[in-house]
């Protein structure tokens, strides 16, 4: 996925404590590590009299919280989908684009580290930069989601070719797929021109996967065979992860099949 904010997101040291997306820093392999980013003494103004989170720890702060003031990495892989961002009402102030007093927006995320409070930093990056990263994760957000919804949608065939009759457990596992893919579709649309031929493809998919009077999957496929609605919807959502990028493996296991 050679996008520009990629480069950016491996050149400006996001990579370093997000390794490959994730959440283990690279300079410590295999460490999910924690860090005091500042973000905790940028919380919105309106919080100025709920209690401090001090983190990590039981070390007693001045302001009254008890903690060494890190906070663990989280992974990046779904981060546009999780907003709103840190583990409190975060404002972010200072940074080249994206000041808002409160970070709703991955973009908005990105730009505190690019802002006076990050301690790490500030990261130099311009709003160009700033956006890219954000297209960036926004793309392996939708990945990740694509990948999730292709599992399911492969176990509805599994089911299929032991029992050729449709079950509910077929209907529940088209609905949660079609929940992914329009997370997925929601990501990507939030901003403009991003990945437009992989949102039709999402878009046809839903379309195939639900009838036209509220968005209820339909129990209609009956088999999983070459041409079958199954079939079709498999090739949307290859087409889809094919429009995002190349080297976009997600290893996705059974436990993501029914929640």
């Amino acid at each position: 996925m050679p996008t520009p904010g990629r480069t950016k997101f491996l050149s400006v040291g996001c990579n370093g404590c997000h390794g490959n997306a994730g959440a283990n820093a690279t300079f410590a392999v295999g460490n999910n590590r924690n860090f005091n980013t500042g973000v905790e003494a940028s919380r919105n103004a309106a919080l100025a009299n709920f209690p401090h989170d001090g983190g990590f720890g039981t070390t007693a702060q001045l302001d009254g919280s008890f903690g060494d003031g890190t906070f663990n990495t989280p992974p990046l892989i779904e981060a546009a989908d999780t907003g709103p961002f840190f583990h409190t009402a975060t404002t972010i102030s200072g940074a080249s684009a994206h000041n808002t007093p409160v970070a709703t927006t991955i973009e908005e995320a990105v730009a505190f580290y690019n802002s006076p409070a990050f301690r790490g930093g500030p990261f130099v990056m311009t709003p160009t930069e700033i956006d890219n990263i954000g297209r960036f994760l926004r793309g392996l957000n939708a990945a990740f989601n694509i990948a999730i919804a292709s599992r399911r949608i492969e176990a509805v065939g599994a089911l299929l070719d032991s029992d050729p009759f449709p079950t509910p457990m077929e209907d529940t596992l088209k609905q949660l797929a079609v929940a992914e893919v329009q997370d997925a579709v929601r990501v990507l649309s939030e901003v403009p021109n991003l990945n437009v031929d992989a949102q039709g493809s999402l878009n046809h998919f839903i379309q195939l996967a639900t009838n036209t009077s509220g968005g209820k999957t339909t129990t209609s496929t009956t088999d999983s065979g070459p041409s079958s609605q199954l079939d079709r919807m498999r090739l949307d959502l290859a087409a889809a992860a094919a429009a995002l990028g190349t080297n976009l493996t997600m290893q996705i296991g059974d436990g993501v099949l029914m929640f």
